[in-house]
């Protein structure tokens, strides 16, 4: 039997409400982090995540917390102290 576009259900699936006041998605996590690293979704973009049905800030979604880490070192961010 060939193989089948239709996607998992038990994919995580992601919404992101974009600047122009438009949710894109359905996305998947590979999207997401991709979208992080290209810049388009800052840490403080809301993010729909379907499995519980909320929305919440990009950089609470534990899989993106070290995406956000990460462009903070790199841009020469230090925590104060």
């Amino acid at each position: 039997m060939p193989t089948s576009n239709i996607q998992d259900d038990e994919t995580p699936r992601y919404r992101i409400w974009g600047l122009d006041s438009v949710a894109y998605g359905p996305v998947e996590l590979p999207v997401l982090t991709h979208w992080v690293l290209d810049g388009r979704i800052m840490s403080d973009t809301w993010v729909f995540v379907e499995d519980n049905h909320t929305w919440i800030k990009a950089a609470q979604i534990p899989e993106l917390k070290v995406l956000f880490e990460r462009r903070s070192s790199a841009a020469g961010e230090t925590p104060a102290g």
